[in-house]
């Protein structure tokens, strides 16, 4: 465990589908800090500070909610699909991670549609802090 509470990640292997310098460049990020949403336990959360915005991501029953972003979930909001990416780059999401120097990406239900009506993910500044809130009920 590291100074505050966050589990050490365990490192995953490379991704044969993608070029050595992204593949170090999600390593380090791993090693810096992050948190796979599979180790917040229900009623727990984290607070993820970016660049511009403070986002807190809770896990509610299994389910994961998330506010901060000033037009899609300034309130507790559903999300679809979470995970982080490095740079602007479309095809270098790591799924249900959350890396420092890394930037988030999620899809809220039912929000940020594009003209045919999809849903866009949306995409933040660089996660530059994550940190564990307890449980709701301690």
């Amino acid at each position: 465990m590291r100074e505050n509470n966050i589990p050490e990640p365990n490192l995953s292997e490379s991704h044969k589908n993608l070029s050595p310098e992204i593949n170090d460049l999600i390593a380090t990020a791993e090693i810096e800090g992050g948190i796979t949403t599979d180790k917040i336990p229900p009623g727990g959360g984290i607070e993820i500070q970016t660049a511009n915005t403070k986002y807190t991501l809770t896990n509610q029953a299994g389910e994961f909610y998330i506010q901060g972003h000033p037009i899609y979930c300034r309130e507790a909001t559903k999300i679809k699909s979470i995970g982080s990416k490095i740079g602007s780059s479309n095809r270098s999401i790591k799924s249900n991670f959350i890396g420092i120097d890394m930037r988030l990406e999620f899809i809220v239900e039912g929000a940020n549609r594009d003209e045919n009506g999809m849903e866009k993910p949306i995409i933040t500044s660089n996660i530059e802090k994550i940190k564990e809130l307890p449980p709701a009920d301690k």
